[in-house]
């Protein structure tokens, strides 16, 4: 199984790879369109978070939501 960890440290690699191996270039990296530009610094912009009760019924309010429109 592949951990999260290795995705962010794989992402990183190739960020690497694409700025010649300068970590500098990559922090300094422009291309805002590339899927991989927010994982960059090899780690994720948006860490899992404890879910709370608001959180879970904001979520079950959103897919309902969801469902009601593809109707």
């Amino acid at each position: 199984m592949t951990t999260k960890s290795a995705l962010l440290k794989a992402i990183r690699a190739r960020c690497l790879d694409c700025c010649c191996y300068q970590p500098g270039e990559v922090a300094r990296c422009v291309s805002q369109s590339c899927p991989s530009w927010p994982y960059r610094h090899g780690k994720d912009p948006s860490p899992a978070r404890r879910r709370t009760a608001e959180n879970l019924l904001s979520a079950g309010e959103i897919s309902r939501k969801k469902r009601q429109s593809e109707k």
